[in-house]
């Protein structure tokens, strides 16, 4: 089972204060090998100094062997040069080719190397004599009077390794305490960092569907908390404008929907009040199919904006011309445009290109464009339909000569149950839903919906598509 602290400021003390720990770790350990490697090649040059001094003052002696003679002590003069021990020798020995002692001075009398010692010769080394004592020692070949003679020097390693151990006792304290103190600063830097996190959890945790136009407060400081506060009061601006479109659309649903059932209801009232004759009851079952057909388009429309938003309407593409769903829809249209006395004009600019699309569903879109046209064009007017092509994309437009539309309501035009005379509305069996389909239907293939108007001069709707690669003119 694996164990985490649940607060980040503690995960980044921890975090920050492991990661410090193993740069002061490394750092004092690569201080500690500098400074053993300074001092040991300090020693090391002492003992080639004690080397060459034991080589001027090492002097014959009667029985073959040699004794110890300071070149100062030959002349009278004093000697003030001494060793660790407070001998003027030092560890010294010196030996013949055959292993005899020629020379041996008190200290490296009471202080021997450990036996298996060769006589050879071999750059400085460190031996240990036992009781904490360590020696280090350099040993060289040299020509004496015809022979060859070793001389070892030594040199005690008591003042380095007290040196050394002095400092792994300052680091042994001071890591701790360094640690504690950064660990301290760490939690509480952490805290000031982090503490606008807190302001925002506790103002998200206040803001319901309710409230949602209050937001999480933001610095000034640009940096990665203001961003993601910014990003989240973003998302509560898209919240709040999704909910008050949710309660709109709700609403006006709920208004859609009774309407027909009063006027159902109403009807159903009065043709039971009292006796009818067969024509009259026909005329009140033809005002509730009316209503129920009212209902029902309402509902097919509901339901198709439903399915749109969830992601579950497929589209079924074919390969088809912008012409021919244009086409397709004003042989149906025709008819309603005729009882108005509307003449309907179809304009093509050259040769259009397949484009890859759901013929049923983008041409649902253009038949409620063309719709509205008709509906709100004034009689013995003519509408017209235009398709063309412009650089990498393709349109459809429908331009009437109705009242248009003013500038404030461009806008929301295509908003659900959105209208710009709600007055004239029902009388002309409108559901405010067949500019929002028309145009989900064209961003779903990945187009868009102009709009140019100008009241009391007509508007221009205009349906456009992008070509893929693989689209192909129209034979």
């Amino acid at each position: 089972m694996r164990i985490a602290p649940s607060s980040i400021r503690l995960r980044l003390t921890l975090w920050y204060t492991g990661i410090l720990f193993l740069f002061l770790l490394l750092f004092g350990g690569g201080v500690y090998l500098v400074t053993r490697r300074v001092l040991y090649r300090e020693l090391d040059r002492r003992l080639q100094e004690a080397r060459e001094r034991a080589e001027d003052s090492l002097v014959p002696g009667p029985d073959g062997r040699f004794l110890f003679a300071p070149p100062a002590a030959r002349k009278g003069e004093e000697d003030r040069e001494h060793d660790e021990e407070g001998e003027r020798a030092g560890w010294l020995e010196v030996f013949s080719r055959d292993g005899g002692v020629l020379y041996r001075s008190p200290w490296a009398a009471r202080r021997p190397l450990p036996r298996g010692a060769k006589l050879e010769a071999f750059r400085p080394r460190s031996f240990y004599l036992g009781k904490g004592r360590y020696l280090r020692v350099a040993s060289k070949w040299d020509r004496w009077d015809g022979s060859y003679v070793l001389i070892r020097v030594g040199r005690s390693e008591r003042y380095l390794r007290e040196a050394l151990s002095g400092l792994l006792s300052v680091q042994a304290l001071a890591l701790p305490l360094v640690l504690l103190l950064a660990g301290v600063g760490g939690y509480l830097l952490a805290r000031k960092t982090l503490a606008p996190v807190d302001a925002m959890t506790e103002q998200a945790r206040r803001i319901t569907s309710r409230n949602l136009s209050e937001r999480l407060p933001e610095g000034t400081a640009g940096d990665e908390l203001d961003r993601l506060a910014r990003a989240f009061n973003e998302m509560f601006a898209r919240l709040e404008k999704a909910f008050r479109e949710l309660r709109r659309f709700t609403a006006d649903a709920s208004h859609e929907l009774r309407t027909p059932l009063t006027v159902m209801k109403s009807v159903g009232e009065v043709g039971l009040k009292e006796a009818r004759n067969s024509s009259e009851y026909r005329e009140v079952l033809g005002s509730l199919l009316e209503e129920v057909e009212r209902m029902s388009r309402l509902v097919d429309s509901l339901l198709t904006l439903s399915r749109a938003d969830a992601g579950t309407l497929p589209l079924k593409k074919e390969d088809c011309s912008l012409a021919e769903i244009a086409r397709e829809n004003i042989s149906i249209l025709e008819v309603l445009a005729a009882e108005k006395g509307q003449k309907l004009r179809v304009g093509e600019e050259g040769a259009l290109a397949a484009v890859e699309v759901d013929r049923t569903l983008l041409g649902r879109a253009f038949f409620n464009i063309l719709a509205n046209a008709i509906q709100y064009s004034p009689e013995e007017t003519e509408i017209l339909v235009r398709t063309g092509r412009r650089g990498k994309e393709v349109f459809l437009e429908v331009k009437d000569r109705g009242p248009g539309i003013p500038p404030e309501h461009l806008d929301r035009v295509f908003d659900r149950f959105y209208r710009v005379d709600p007055s004239r509305s029902r009388e002309q069996g409108g559901t405010g839903l067949g500019l929002s389909l028309a145009r989900w239907a064209v961003e779903a293939h990945g187009g868009r919906i102009e709009v140019e108007s100008e009241a009391g001069k007509g508007s221009t709707f205009r349906i456009v598509l992008p070509l893929q690669p693989s689209n192909r003119p129209m034979t």
